[in-house]
């Protein structure tokens, strides 16, 4: 069954495992769970964006697209999300992939050496 929840709302300082609206929205179909990120993914952004990755991944979700048309610019925070979210899900034979990744955020990924484990080509 598809769902789409907006990864919004809640308090900064709550402890909530909410984003701001311009960073996303995400969506739940069976066990595969797409995050559509928006704006920059940085040292600010991506301490949140992992928290809510964390909040969502259950035990149902076996694969995370990370959709990243909307994204505009991202550093090694926001690589060290997509690691770290791929490290969890194989403990449990799950994968991460990136899809519609800019050609800077795929030149970001090769110099990293990670293109070949999240780049869906």
């Amino acid at each position: 069954m598809k769902s789409s929840e907006d990864v919004s709302g809640g308090d900064e300082g709550t402890g909530s495992t909410s984003m701001a609206p311009e960073l996303g929205t995400v969506t739940r179909d069976g066990g595969e769970l797409v995050v559509r990120l928006r704006g920059d993914i940085d040292a600010l952004r991506a301490p949140r964006v992992q928290t809510v990755l964390d909040g969502l991944i259950d035990g149902a979700v076996e694969k995370v697209v990370f959709d990243a048309a909307e994204i505009d610019f991202m550093d090694s925070s926001g690589v060290r999300v997509l690691v770290i979210t791929e490290q969890r899900l194989a403990a449990v034979g799950g994968s991460v992939v990136v899809r519609n990744a800019s050609e800077i955020l795929v030149r970001l990924l090769e110099v990293t050496a990670l293109d070949g484990r999240f780049i869906e080509r």
